[in-house]
């Protein structure tokens, strides 16, 4: 019990620091998203409208640059243009890392994509410290407005909720079809592609895997996947944030229902067979609720691990990361080094 309370208190503390440092900074007035008169896909409800149409593939090799090298790993930074803009020309400019292993390649590319408030690279890059000497490539992509692609004035996840509801379903629209870009473009290239987000970026991966072909696995830590309960909530830290951008007059639950539908996995068939789809979930954790994984891996048929932990210690924190880098090893049917 007392760990419990403890973790909890972890939990609601950082997230009213994000939420007061980070996602309400400077109050600075919520974005404005397209109207339905001008984008009827987006407001479409249907998973196949709201994506379309498929992403073309590109060079991620081309214009490069060299960020490090290690002993385990050559380290790219890859940049291209997303092929859903909103008008925010640094957001609309995705941001790559590439740790390309130096030990024998097994064709294999684990991508990741981070939370909400993404400072760096650290999670993946310590992810890749392990899997690169196995022969593992590991590729973290920025999503829209989160660290290289955070436009002056604002801070990194601000402008991810920070706006009406037409601005945060164009918002995750873009991350998908970004991160969707990202796969296939991989896949051109021969490689074996797996999946792998954390909290906000888990929620972008499970969205990816309803449309990628071909995908090799899957894994998704603290994902939020009942979106439309959590905004049917009037508490929850985050959740005040998301709010503040759509307002706080009461949802008109069944046209909210619909509209969110393609950006909450339990409403889609899963493409790959559940035993490669591992989800990952935290007893304590106040900021995303578990029964939301459960009721995913339920329907999905996918593997379940539920650790007595809070988001923080999940998300944010490594203690997992030896557990995850095992998975990953397994799934993709190679041995540690």
């Amino acid at each position: 019990m007392l760990h419990a309370l403890s973790s909890q208190f972890v939990d609601e503390v950082l997230a009213n620091v994000l939420l007061h440092r980070f996602l309400w900074f400077r109050r600075a007035a919520p974005a404005r998203g397209p109207r339905p008169e001008k984008f009827p896909a987006l407001f479409s409800g249907e998973l196949s409208a709201f994506y379309a149409p498929d992403p073309a593939p590109v060079d991620l090799e081309a214009g490069r640059i060299l960020f490090r090298e290690t002993v385990n790993s050559t380290v790219w930074d890859c940049r291209f243009s997303s092929e859903s803009p909103l008008g925010w020309p640094v957001s609309d400019r995705v941001w790559c890392r590439h740790w390309k292993t130096r030990h024998i390649d097994r064709g294999v590319t684990l991508v990741g994509v981070d939370g909400i408030v993404q400072l760096g690279t650290r999670w993946f890059r310590r992810l890749a410290e392990v899997l690169n000497p196995c022969g593992i490539d590991v590729f973290a992509m920025d999503a829209p407005f989160n660290f290289r692609r955070t436009p002056r004035g604002y801070m990194p996840g601000q402008l991810i909720i920070s706006g009406d509801l037409g601005h945060q379903l164009a918002v995750t629209r873009q991350a998908v079809r970004d991160l969707w870009r990202v796969v296939v473009s991989l896949q051109q290239q021969g490689r074996r592609v797996g999946l792998m987000g954390v909290s906000y970026g888990g929620w972008l991966s499970l969205l990816t895997s309803l449309l990628a072909e071909g995908l090799d696995f899957l894994i998704a830590v603290a994902p939020p996947v009942d979106i439309f309960g959590m905004l049917r909530k009037r508490g929850g830290t985050i959740v005040r944030g998301v709010r503040r951008g759509i307002g706080y007059e009461p949802l008109d639950a069944t046209s909210v229902k619909r509209l969110v539908r393609p950006v909450v996995p339990t409403n889609w068939p899963q493409k790959m067979p559940g035993d490669r789809v591992s989800l990952h979930a935290g007893r304590y954790d106040r900021l995303v609720p578990r029964r939301g994984i459960e009721t995913l891996a339920r329907l999905w048929n996918a593997k379940l691990a539920v650790y007595d932990a809070a988001h923080y210690n999940l998300a944010m924190s490594t203690r997992i990361l030896p557990d995850i880098a095992a998975e990953v090893r397994a799934l993709a049917g190679i041995d540690a080094a």
